[in-house]
């Protein structure tokens, strides 16, 4: 009778470990068929897959050799989701200015039929949401401020002499 037992037993461990085997198997699998690929500086490769929308992601420089991550995360609608995350800016760049915007990112959503390449979209902040363009628009704002305020007495002056001189 426990010879019999025994082999239940075995039996049932079996089966248990063939399906906890196959589980990892199944997970493992998934997890490497949903990777994004890594393209990582290479425009060209990220481009044919921001194309498609598949996922993936690249380390890219700006014009200006601003350093940024993009990742395509997949899609939604007819739309492409991609994060983009301000890695360092260019040593150039005024120092309050580097701390308010590196390590920062945002979330954007491009429409599919969008041809042109990640760093070529015009107005991609339209499209995206996040601390990085929220804090892009708040030194684009600042900016703002301190020009006018600069130009207020001259603006002041010529309104004054157009008020004061006959029509």
């Amino acid at each position: 009778m426990k010879a019999k037992h025994f082999y239940f037993d075995r039996k049932k461990m079996m089966i248990k470990l063939v399906t906890l085997i196959v589980l990892i198997l199944i997970l493992f699998g998934f997890w490497l068929f949903n990777r994004p690929k890594n393209c990582s500086s290479d425009e060209t490769c990220f481009n044919s897959n921001f194309i498609k929308c598949n996922k993936a992601y690249v380390v890219l420089s700006d014009k200006e050799n601003n350093k940024f991550n993009f990742e395509i995360k997949g899609h939604t609608g007819n739309n492409c989701i991609v994060e983009a995350e301000l890695v360092s800016m260019a040593e150039s760049k005024p120092l309050d200015i580097r701390n308010s915007l590196e390590g920062k990112s945002m979330t954007c959503s491009i429409p599919k039929d969008n041809p042109s390449s990640i760093n070529n979209i015009e107005n991609l902040n339209d499209y995206c949401t996040g601390q990085l363009k929220e804090a892009s628009l708040q030194i684009t704002i600042e900016k703002m401020y301190s020009i006018i305020v600069q130009n207020i007495g001259p603006l002041a002056t010529e309104f004054r002499n157009v008020l004061k001189s006959p029509s």
